[in-house]
């Protein structure tokens, strides 16, 4: 895997390869309101209608006792395709908006659960994409960078592909 930093806005990225993914940290509460996630749907609506409706289905699934195969909780990611070419990943990986009791919302372990499900996901396609990301996680998630980069190279090392984190300022790398 391949690391680029680009001072840039993530909802615009560059993309050079046939199909772009986009990961962002949503939280397991069904909201979305602020942060990247607002700048994201913004742009692409979709991004959100789709995240309430996988809330909502899972709810019908579990008062129907039926299984489901991605249900929305912790460590689970939602495939959004907003461009022909480019698709958001929601992964739950933050909950207790706000925090709890001095602790972030980031949930660590669930971010390195969606990311080794989505890696396992990206080795069932032929090549050809990419992703760009946010330095997502250190913002109302309070998490430590340095934590996210860890995590996010442990669990996608293996692929082949260019990865590259957008930032605001230099100053946040």
């Amino acid at each position: 895997m391949q690391y680029k930093v680009v001072v840039g806005d993530v909802t615009n990225p560059t993309i050079t390869a046939d199909h772009c993914y986009l990961p962002q940290i949503v939280n397991d509460e069904n909201r979305q309101s602020a942060g990247v996630a607002k700048a994201i749907y913004e742009k692409w609506p979709l991004v959100k209608s789709s995240y309430h409706k996988w809330f909502t289905e899972y709810g019908k699934f579990l008062i129907h006792n039926i299984p489901c195969s991605n249900p929305s909780k912790l460590g689970r990611f939602q495939l959004v395709e907003v461009e022909e070419n480019l698709t958001v990943v929601n992964m739950i990986a933050q909950s207790d908006c706000g925090g709890y009791q001095g602790y972030p919302p980031i949930r660590y372990q669930s971010l390195y659960e969606c990311l080794i499900r989505f890696a396992d996901y990206l080795k069932t396609k032929d090549g050809g994409f990419e992703v760009a990301a946010p330095l997502f996680g250190t913002g109302l998630a309070n998490g430590d960078k340095y934590q996210i980069f860890d995590i996010v190279h442990t669990s996608l090392k293996d692929l082949n592909i260019i990865y590259t984190w957008y930032v605001l300022s230099n100053k946040e790398v």
